[in-house]
Formats: C-alpha cells, sequence, structure tokens
C-alpha cells in the first residue's frame, strides 16, 4: 500500500457541483475550483492527527486531565509522550545502582540472560538482558519505539508484563519493556515532540498553491507536500494535492470524509448565495 496519500479533485459529479454552481452565481469555475481546493486542504490539515477529532472520548479526557492540554500541538507532544513511556520505562538511579550491584548476583544460577530490577515500592521484576539498556541510544530506542507502533493507527501497543514468572509460584514477574535512563528516555521524548504536526505539514504545498496563508509556525515548520495541475474555465483539466509524509495513507477516511465536507459546504453556500440573490433582487423591486 502507498505511503502517502494522494488528494485530487477531479471527480465527475464534484465537477458538474462546481461548473452549476459557477454558472447559477455568476462566478469563474476556475476560480471556484482553486478555491475549493484551498478549503479542502486546510480542512485536511485541520483534521490530520494531531486533531481533537481522532482522539477517542477517554483519550482526550485521559490527555486533558493530566495535563490541563487544551492545544491540538499540546495534546499531540503529550500522546507521543505516553505512546512511548507504554513501551520504554526510565529507571530511577537508585533502581539502576540495585540492578548494577545486586541484580547479577541475585541470578546466578537462577535466570540466565535475565537481569532483576528491583523497584522503589520493593516489587522485583526480571528483565532480559537485551532489553536491559542503561546506555541505549537514541537509534536504539527509536528502533524498540517503532517495533511497537501499529502500521494502521501509528499508535504504541505496550506488551508490559508477563505473569508467567510470579511470586506466588516462587519466582519473579518479568517485564517486556525496554529498560533505560530517565535522560535517555527525556531526550529521546523531547526529539520525537518535534516531529508533532508533520502530517498536517504535509498539506501546507496544497494550501499555498492554492491561494491560502501558511498555518501556525509548529505546522509550517514542517512544509511539505506538492500540488499542481492546472484547469480551465469550460473544466478541462484537474488541480491535486500530494502529502509525501510517509503513512500519510493510514488517514484515508479522514481525506474520504474531508471530500463530503467539502461538496456539503459548497451546497450550503450555493443556498446562502441563492438568498442573497433573491434579497437584492427583491430590494430592487420595492425601490
Amino acid at each position: 500500500m502507498s505511503k502517502t496519500a494522494q488528494l485530487e479533485l477531479n471527480s465527475r459529479q464534484f465537477k458538474r457541483q462546481i461548473a452549476r454552481f459557477a454558472r447559477d452565481h455568476n462566478v469563474m469555475f476556475r476560480d471556484v475550483m482553486y478555491d475549493q481546493m484551498r478549503l479542502y486542504c486546510l480542512d485536511l490539515s485541520r483534521r490530520f492527527p494531531p486533531s481533537k477529532k481522532l482522539f477517542s472520548r477517554s483519550e482526550f479526557a485521559a490527555i486533558k486531565t493530566a495535563t490541563g492540554a487544551k492545544s491540538e500541538r499540546r495534546l499531540g507532544e503529550r500522546a507521543v509522550e505516553i505512546g512511548i513511556k507504554s513501551t520504554i520505562y526510565p529507571m530511577s538511579p537508585d533502581e539502576l545502582a540495585w540492578a548494577n550491584e545486586f541484580g547479577i548476583s541475585a541470578l546466578k544460577g537462577m535466570a540466565a540472560g535475565k537481569r532483576m530490577l528491583k523497584r522503589k515500592d520493593g516489587t522485583v521484576w526480571l528483565v532480559d538482558a537485551q532489553i536491559y539498556k542503561p546506555n541505549a541510544s537514541p537509534a536504539e530506542l527509536e528502533k524498540w519505539h517503532n517495533r511497537h507502533r501499529s502500521t494502521v493507527t501509528g499508535k504504541t501497543s505496550r506488551e508490559g508484563k508477563m505473569h508467567q514468572w510470579d511470586r506466588t509460584i516462587g519466582r519473579w514477574k518479568e517485564r517486556r519493556i525496554l529498560h533505560t535512563t530517565p535522560s535517555a528516555l527525556s531526550a529521546y521524548i523531547k526529539r520525537k515532540k518535534k516531529d508533532v504536526g508533520k502530517l498536517k505539514g504535509g498539506w501546507v504545498a496544497g494550501i499555498m498553491r492554492f491561494g491560502g496563508k501558511l498555518p501556525a509556525k509548529w505546522i509550517s515548520r514542517h512544509a511539505s507536500g506538492m500540488a499542481g495541475g492546472a484547469i480551465s474555465q469550460s473544466g478541462n483539466g484537474v488541480l491535486w494535492a500530494t502529502n509525501t509524509v510517509p503513512y500519510a495513507s493510514r488517514y484515508k477516511r479522514v481525506q474520504q470524509f474531508a471530500l463530503v465536507v467539502r461538496r456539503k459546504d459548497l451546497a450550503r453556500q450555493a443556498k446562502k448565495r441563492l438568498r442573497q440573490l433573491v434579497s437584492v433582487e427583491n430590494r430592487r423591486k420595492a425601490s
């Protein structure tokens, strides 16, 4: 499947609708098409992540309660942080010191290839040596994070606990999330937060190409995408815009919904314009 979301306003039905609107209200067909493309790209930029419309009620409530975040940028940054922390655990200095001093000796002859971690609350966990990485590099953290992200939604899944090892049966529980230092995790989260707005920025080329203005800085700094095409007053040709950000095609349904909204909005504009024309005509007759 393509990893880009391509947007085209060239459906015959929509062009007929625009042609009728242009004819009935004495406006240029080409101007209406450009205006609709501009509005379409703006709407897609608003609806692409981070967008309040794409959070479930429970997700939105949890993020807002935890941070007080209201802007979509802050919601997006918080969602990034929650996702990363769901699969990477920051070890406190005390936990790290205990694991380095006692963890290995306590495990001798008990669980080869494991590390033992004692948390502040006294619980003890086994951690596979391969995911016990106090000195993890940003590349290692990103590789681990991406491995646990859905290719469909982009959200991070949590493997978390495995209860095969439990005190009730004489053994420890085991954790499957990567363990590293708070500083390493904090630096990685800070870097990933800078990506917030990339998917929205993928529509900036279309917004600008069809007469719009640059969106907010946190979006426009990620400006990308492609746009072009030409169309005559008779309706020949096509205008197009493409979001080239990887995985933009995950939001194909958002694109389709935005097209429905655009067509309905054009219909409302037609009714509004008709009422204006009738009002002007009535005033003319009255005078």
